[in-house]
Order: C-alpha cells, then sequence, then structure tokens
C-alpha cells in the first residue's frame, strides 16, 4: 500500500525536508517565532508558524490496521506532556495515545467502531441471557383474578387503556416516547403503583424489553421499572396465563358496574392518594419555576392530607403558590440561609393559610389545572369511568366528598361510623380519618399509631 501523505503548506514550499527539521528545532530551542519567519522568508503571522509545519513520519511506528507508518502533528514548545497530539494514520485516521500521554484516546475511526461494535453486541448476547433466565415468564405462575385488590385491579385497567396498543399482549413501558399522557400525577406513585402489581405478580417484566431498562447494579442487573414492557399475568380459573384483552374486559366489566363493599377502604385511600399526589406535582412545578427546593419529608405528604379534609385540590392550588413565593421571597431577602433551609417554610405557611381560610370563612379562589400539571390516566379512570363523577378529585375536598357523598350513597351507615366494613379486628385504623395506612409502635404500656394518609398521631394507654 503507497504511503498517502497530505501536501505541503504554500508558505513553506520553497523550504527542503531539512530546512523544515532546522526550522522546527530552532522553535523548540526557543527562538522567536517572529525571527523564525524572517529567517525562512515565511508569509505567515508568526503565531500560525506551527500550524504549517508538515506532521512527523513514525517510519518505526505502524498503524495496526493499515500496517502503514503512522505520524503525530508536532508538539508545541509550551505544551505539557499530557496535551500532546494523539498518534495518527493518514489512511484509515486511526488514533492512538502519544507517548506520556495520560487521558486515553476515543478513537471513532471504522476499525475501532466496528471492534466496539463486535464487543457491545456480544456483552449484550451475555446480558439478554441473563435476563431471559431471570425473567422468563414460563416459570412465572400467574396471579389468580380473585385474588386481585381494587387497587390492582384499577391500575391494571389504566395501564391497560394507555400503554397497550391494538393487537399487542404487551404494556408499554410508561417512559414510551409516543405516550404524552401521565399514569399517575407523580413519577413516585407510578413507580409504587407498578412495583405493587409486580410484587403480586400481576404483571411481570418482559424479558425482551429494551437492554438499556436493566442497568448493572450489585444484584447482576436492577429494573428501571418506567423503562421495561410488562406482561399480563394474570388467570382465572386454570394456570394459564389469560390473554391481556381478556383481563382488561374482565376488569372493565366489573368496574363498570359500580362500587362493591368490600372496596370501601381502598376508594377512600385513592381519593386522598390521587389528590395528595396531584397537589405535589403542582407543588414541583411551582418550585421549579422559581428555582426553589421541595424538602422531601413526610412533613409535606401530612400538611397536603390535612389540607385535602377540607379544601379541594384546585383551592390548595392558591395556597401553593403563595406559600412557594414566600419562601422565594424570604430567601431573597435573607442572606445568611440557602434555598433549601427557606424552602422549608412552605408546608407551614401552606397549612396556616388553610386554617385561615376555614377560622376567616375566605371565598377561596378556585384555579384551573395548569398544562404544565395535567390531569393523569388514573384519575380519569377512577372519577370518569369508575365513579361516573367527572374529575370529582379536583373540584371537591376528599374530606368532604367522602363523608358527605360517596359514604352516604354508595355505603351503608353502621354504627361503627365510617371505618370500612370489610375491615379485619386485627388491623388499626386512624381515629382521625379512618385510614388504614398506619404505622404502630409499642412503648411500655402505650400503643402510637401514626397515619400515613392525614398525619394523625394517636396515643392509646393501658389502664388495666
Amino acid at each position: 500500500m503507497s504511503l498517502k501523505m497530505p501536501g505541503l503548506a504554500k508558505e513553506i514550499s520553497h523550504l527542503s525536508s531539512e530546512d523544515i527539521e532546522v526550522l522546527y528545532k530552532k522553535y523548540l530551542d526557543g527562538e522567536k517565532n517572529s525571527d523564525l519567519v524572517k529567517e525562512y522568508k515565511i508569509d505567515v503571522k508568526p503565531n500560525n508558524l506551527l500550524k504549517i509545519l508538515p506532521p512527523r513520519i513514525l517510519i518505526d511506528q505502524n498503524c495496526p490496521c493499515c500496517n502503514i507508518p503512522m505520524y503525530k502533528k508536532r508538539d508545541s514548545k509550551n505544551q505539557s506532556s499530557w496535551q500532546r497530539p494523539p498518534i495518527e494514520c493518514f489512511n484509515c485516521e486511526h488514533k492512538i495515545s502519544n507517548e506520556n500521554r495520560f487521558i486515553e484516546i476515543n478513537c471513532s475511526c471504522k476499525h475501532c467502531e466496528q471492534v466496539k461494535f463486535e464487543e457491545q453486541e456480544a456483552a449484550d448476547k451475555i446480558k439478554r441471557k441473563v435476563i431471559e433466565g431471570k425473567c422468563n415468564p414460563d416459570i412465572i405462575k400467574p396471579t389468580i383474578y380473585s385474588e386481585l385488590n381494587f387497587s390492582c385491579k384499577l391500575s391494571l385497567l389504566t395501564l391497560f387503556i394507555m400503554q397497550t396498543e391494538e393487537e399487542s399482549d404487551r404494556i408499554l413501558p410508561l417512559n414510551y416516547l409516543t405516550k404524552s399522557k401521565l399514569f399517575t400525577p407523580t413519577d413516585e406513585m407510578s413507580d409504587e403503583c407498578l412495583r405493587v402489581l409486580a410484587d403480586v405478580q400481576a404483571i411481570i417484566v418482559d424479558p425482551q424489553s429494551d437492554l438499556r431498562a436493566f442497568p448493572e447494579g450489585h444484584d447482576c442487573y436492577t429494573i428501571n421499572f418506567g423503562d421495561v414492557k410488562w406482561i399480563s399475568n394474570v388467570a382465572f380459573h386454570s394456570e394459564d396465563r389469560a390473554p391481556l384483552k381478556d383481563v382488561y374486559n374482565k376488569i372493565y366489566d366489573e368496574l363498570s358496574n359500580g362500587v362493591q363493599a368490600q372496596w370501601e377502604s381502598e376508594i377512600y385511600n385513592i381519593i386522598f392518594k390521587i389528590a395528595r399526589e396531584e397537589v405535589l406535582q403542582y407543588m414541583a412545578l411551582k418550585a421549579d419555576e422559581l428555582k426553589m427546593p421541595i424538602s422531601a419529608t413526610n412533613k409535606t405528604p401530612a400538611v397536603v392530607n390535612q389540607l385535602l379534609r377540607n379544601f379541594s385540590v384546585q383551592e390548595i392550588y392558591y395556597f401553593v403558590r403563595k406559600s412557594v413565593e414566600d419562601a422565594q421571597l424570604y430567601y431573597a431577602k435573607n442572606g445568611t440561609i440557602s434555598k433549601k433551609q427557606a424552602s422549608n417554610i412552605i408546608p407551614n405557611k401552606m397549612l396556616s393559610l388553610g386554617e385561615r381560610a376555614l377560622n376567616e370563612k375566605w371565598e377561596t379562589y378556585k384555579s384551573n389545572r395548569n398544562s404544565k400539571s395535567p390531569r393523569s390516566a388514573i384519575s380519569e379512570v377512577f372519577y370518569d369511568f369508575f365513579l361516573r363523577d367527572k374529575d370529582a378529585g379536583f373540584v371537591k375536598a376528599p374530606g368532604k366528598y367522602w363523608e358527605q357523598e360517596l359514604y352516604p350513597q354508595r355505603f351503608s351507615s353502621r354504627e361503627s361510623g365510617n371505618i370500612p366494613e370489610s375491615c379485619d379486628d386485627n388491623i388499626f385504623f386512624c381515629n382521625d380519618c379512618s385510614s388504614n395506612t398506619v404505622k404502630t409502635k409499642m412503648r411500655k404500656n402505650e400503643i402510637e399509631i401514626h397515619c400515613h394518609a392525614c398525619g394523625f398521631i394517636g396515643r392509646f394507654t393501658s389502664t388495666g
């Protein structure tokens, strides 16, 4: 193969090879560029002298791809060893690190790109084999439909409606680019719903999902819940997995027939959960607009739950806007605190505004939905389809909605108040809001109950 060489710059075409090497040595020895330009009659600005000198051919170093001598651009007299240009091939543009170079070259020549492709292809095959073994749908038993609770059926129906395509038996990833609808108001709630369905094996990971959905972790490969495809894993009366469309029709028919008594506690919790996440979704939006961080503590959700007992989401929007703006103003006026510290006043400010609105009987402002905080699919399915009360979770206060409408109209009255009829006697419920999402602690002769739904903390002492 003939050696391919760049042409000599016209500014130095009158110089011989020996002249060029002598000139370069003088340059390295410290002679001024302006003096060299004059001495060798080169028509170029002194600062551009090095740029027009031809590269040096490395007769003793051949390209590993083409087997011809490589070259390297000439070193500047002022550059350190780690700044030296790479060694290159005129023919295929392959690059390797220069001597004493600490930063490895990421060569993008055709040969190296092909090698990288083949290495990645081999690694992907190994990864796919591991994932297929770990997520093999043939060895995972389906969940019997009768074992699914209402929350799982609601999540499944929502996913079937928004994340499946005609003639497809797979649930598309939540992060699927062509889908603009939100599953739930927040990523946290969406992940939680998927995890619950996956834990009861109502859905299982499709091992043919995009490999990028399985990043490497401590335990081989982890799963990005929003990036994987899912397989519906529900059976009716046999051990055979039912087709997705059959599961969809079954849930659709059951939920279209209306409320069932055994779903009471779940419906109560979902009303507050969707509303709370819608408020948190809007809080994140307003905080981002004003560059204010939102604290990831349990205090904010507890405050939101407390407000939702008397105010709708569209009313709480005002409390959110005012509180975030006050936090931003507090930060601007006080130069000794961080934005994170300033944002800590947001939940207390929201609660204070809510209490004032109640005590002073404000005519609260009712906001419209913000286009950047769109309504979620699970809200539409739950309110518009299941309860047949369009967007009630946004325009009605969940606490009043439950006490004044849903409970009296959909569930029979009992001496136990609004404690769900289907409750097990051994399950603790919040004395304030009747939610069963409580955490209990035993302290000597005292039981402490902390409600995750409304934030209520109750203590009960033995008198025996």
